[in-house]
């Protein structure tokens, strides 16, 4: 969701549309997301080199990754239609 202003001409020598907007979201995407992983800690003998072979093969197969969006946004296009 967000709100904002948006100016839109038509710029008169290149007959093309001209947009200006900004956009402010006040409910932004901060959220850590974990991957659905097939590897469990049985599959690793037990032990300290177990230990850091089941963490290396977690995090590069199912690894997390933070989903974010910014708060405030300001762009310009000029494109074919409005």
């Amino acid at each position: 969701m967000s709100t904002g202003l948006q100016l839109s001409v038509l710029l008169p020598i290149v007959q093309q549309p001209f947009r200006i907007y900004y956009a402010y979201n006040p409910l932004t995407l901060n959220t850590l997301v974990r991957s659905p992983s097939p590897l469990s800690r049985s599959m690793f003998p037990p032990g300290a080199a177990g230990d850091f072979s089941f963490q290396t093969a977690l995090s590069s197969l199912a690894p997390d990754f933070r989903l974010r969006e910014p708060r405030k946004t300001f762009r310009f296009t000029i494109g074919t239609t409005f």
